[in-house]
C-alpha cells in the first residue's frame, strides 16, 4: 500500500483542503435522526430536538469504495425488507414497551441500512493512513482494511456510487465507530471515475512489486516507500501478524513515548477481535498472565492514540477498567477482588496483574534500548479527556525509567 504522501491530483486537493466541495443543500445538524439510539432518545427527551453544530467540526470527508451487497441499495421504509421487525413490533407492547417507543423503533427501520465501505480522508498529507489499493479494473482489492459506514438519513434516497465523496459523522465520536452519511458532495460517475483512477496510479495491488530499473534493485514496500531488496523486505504478515490496521514504517528517532491503555476485555482474543472490527491497533499487548503479543511491528505506526500514533508506541493491557457489566464473565477477575474506590456504576476497577506489571516493565526497558529518543510514558487518558484508561489502579511507581508526560491532560487517575 502507499502513504499518503504520495497522493497527488485531486484527492490531494480534498486532503488539504483546498477545493472547496459542494456544500449540502441541509444543514446537517437540521436533518432527521433514525437510529435507534437517537431517536429513542429524542423521544425520551423533547429538549434535546434542536443541537447545535460545534465550533470545531467533528464531522470527515469520506470516499466510497464499494457497497456492502448484503445490504439494500436505497433507504426504505420499516418492514419492507426487514420482516423480522415488523413481527416484532405487534409483540412489542406485550414486554412494557410504550406505543410511542414501539412507533418510534417501527419508523426507524433497524437493518434495513444501505451500507458502504469507505475510506475516511486523512486530515492532512502528514497524516499516516491506509491507502486503498486500486487494479486496472478499478476494484479496491484490499477492501477488508476499511471501516463500513451506513445510509441512515431519510433525505438521502440516492444509491451511492463507488468513488463517491461523502461526509460522514460517527454514532459514538470517542471511539469513532458506527459511522453513517451526513451528506453527499459528489456522486458523479465523473468524479467517481476520476477518484478510482488517481488512486489506481498510486498503489500496486497487494503482492505484486514495481520492476527493477537502471537506478538499482528496488521494489515497492507494503508502505509505499522504495526500499532495497532482500532483507529490508518486511512480508505484511511479519507487520501486522493477526491483520490489524497499521500506518506507515516510522523513523526511529521519532518515537519519543510510550503509551499505555486497557482492553475493555476480558481477554486478549477478544481484545484482538474488537481492534479488528474498529479499524485500530496496538503494538503491543500484555494478557493477564503476562504474555506479551505484538500486534504490529513497533517499527510501523499503529493506530491507538489519535495525534500520538506517530510519537508514541501503543501497550495495551487486558483489563476491563470499571466495566462493571462485565464482572462475571469467564475470563474477569473474580469479583471479590475488584476495587471499590467509589459509589456508582463505574466506581469498581479490575486490578492489573503482578504477571503484567512485570511484563510491561521488561517491555518498556527491551523499547527504550532499541529507540533511544523515548523519553515519556503516559496513559491514553492524558491524550483524550474523555478516555480514562490505564485507570486509577494502574502504578505509575514502576521502574520504567521514563517521565510521565510530555502533557498529562488531568492527574484524576493518578
Amino acid at each position: 500500500m502507499s502513504s499518503s504522501s504520495n497522493i497527488t491530483g485531486l484527492l490531494a486537493q480534498l486532503i488539504n483542503g483546498t477545493t472547496e466541495s459542494a456544500q449540502p443543500s441541509t444543514s446537517v445538524r437540521n436533518l432527521r435522526k433514525v437510529s435507534l439510539t437517537t431517536a429513542m432518545q429524542k423521544s425520551a427527551s423533547n429538549e434535546k430536538n434542536n443541537r447545535t453544530t460545534p465550533s470545531i467540526n467533528a464531522t470527515k470527508k469520506a470516499i466510497v469504495l464499494k457497497h456492502v451487497d448484503t445490504t439494500p441499495s436505497e433507504l426504505t421504509t420499516a418492514g419492507s425488507e426487514t420482516n423480522w421487525l415488523t413481527s416484532m413490533s405487534e409483540f412489542l407492547t406485550n414486554f412494557g414497551v410504550s406505543e410511542v417507543n414501539s412507533n418510534v423503533i417501527s419508523e426507524t427501520g433497524v437493518g434495513n441500512y444501505p451500507k458502504y465501505n469507505i475510506w475516511i480522508l486523512p486530515d492532512n498529507m502528514g497524516n499516516s493512513d491506509v491507502i486503498p489499493v486500486v487494479d486496472e479494473d478499478r476494484q479496491v482489492v484490499n477492501l477488508s482494511r476499511f471501516p463500513i459506514c451506513s445510509v441512515k438519513n431519510t433525505s438521502i434516497s440516492e444509491e451511492l456510487l463507488d468513488g463517491a465523496l461523502i461526509r460522514i459523522d460517527f454514532e459514538n465520536r470517542e471511539l469513532e465507530t458506527d459511522a453513517y452519511v451526513v451528506s453527499v458532495m459528489n456522486n458523479t460517475e465523473a468524479f467517481g471515475r476520476a477518484i478510482l483512477t488517481e488512486l489506481a496510479g498510486i498503489a500496486t495491488p497487494e503482492g505484486s512489486f514495481a520492476p527493477c530499473n537502471e537506478q538499482g534493485v528496488a521494489v515497492n514496500h507494503p508502505t509505499g516507500d522504495a526500499v532495497g531488496a532482500g532483507a529490508d523486505l518486511l512480508p505484511q504478515s511479519a507487520i501486522t501478524p493477526f491483520g490489524l490496521r497499521h500506518g506507515n514504517k516510522n523513523e526511529p528517532t521519532n518515537w519519543t513515548g510510550i503509551e499505555i491503555h486497557y482492553t475493555v476485555t476480558q481477554n486478549a482474543a477478544d481484545a484482538i477481535s474488537v481492534l479488528g472490527n474498529r479499524g485500530l491497533s496496538y503494538h503491543y499487548l500484555i494478557a493477564k498472565d503476562g504474555t506479551r503479543t505484538m500486534l504490529i511491528d513497533p517499527d510501523y505506526t499503529a493506530f491507538h492514540g489519535g495525534d500520538d500514533n506517530s510519537r508514541f508506541i501503543g501497550i495495551s493491557l487486558v483489563n476491563l477498567g470499571n466495566d462493571i457489566a462485565s464482572i462475571n464473565l469467564p475470563d474477569a477477575t473474580p469479583a471479590e477482588e475488584w476495587v471499590k474506590l467509589a459509589s456508582g456504576q463505574y466506581g469498581t476497577w479490575e486490578p492489573y496483574t503482578t504477571a503484567q506489571e512485570s511484563s510491561l516493565v521488561s517491555l518498556v526497558n527491551e523499547l527504550k534500548g532499541k529507540y533511544s529518543a523515548i523519553t515519556y510514558i503516559n496513559g491514553h487518558e492524558d491524550n483524550s479527556a474523555q478516555k480514562n484508561d490505564p485507570g486509577p489502579l494502574f502504578n505509575w511507581d514502576l521502574p520504567f525509567g521514563l517521565t510521565r508526560g510530555p502533557n498529562p491532560a488531568s492527574t484524576k487517575n493518578s
